[in-house]
């Protein structure tokens, strides 16, 4: 049963899904997949806030699931470290942590494509589907 579960790695998408799943463990699933090369590198003027981001916690809980971070979280959260962010520098956080619900609930569909994937992996999954497609409605033989 568990040989059948880990056989490819459509397993490691629902890590990556996972909104506990921390940055360092998605890059490791992105290395193991052979796509750490692939993902865009924060830029060293704002690095400080990425790391900010994960020790407040990328997201959130919702009733329904991950949510972004509100306002009195970040703020709780500067309080308790007795870290002091600029207005940008908080605004930043919370986009951040809007992009990183988006994106989770985006990894989540069976179709999903990473973000840090070049135009020959969108127009080779274009292709596929189109194939698909055609095939899928060549097969059906339409009744008058």
């Amino acid at each position: 049963m568990l040989e059948k579960k880990f056989e490819g790695k459509d397993w490691l998408n629902d890590l990556v899904a996972s909104p506990e799943t921390s940055f360092d463990m998605a890059l490791w699933i992105a290395s193991f997949k052979g796509e750490s090369e692939q993902i865009p590198q924060v830029p060293f003027q704002v690095s400080h806030l990425w790391v900010y981001l994960f020790e407040v916690g990328p997201v959130a809980n919702g009733a329904m699931g991950p949510v972004p971070l509100p306002f009195r979280e970040i703020q709780s959260w500067m309080e308790t470290t007795s870290v002091k962010l600029s207005a940008w520098e908080i605004t930043l956080l919370r986009k951040c942590s809007q992009e990183w619900v988006s994106a989770t609930y985006e990894a989540a569909k069976p179709d999903a494509i990473p973000p840090w994937a070049g135009a020959e992996v969108i127009t080779e999954r274009r292709v596929r589907v189109s194939k698909n497609l055609m095939t899928a409605l060549s097969s059906k033989k339409v009744k008058k």
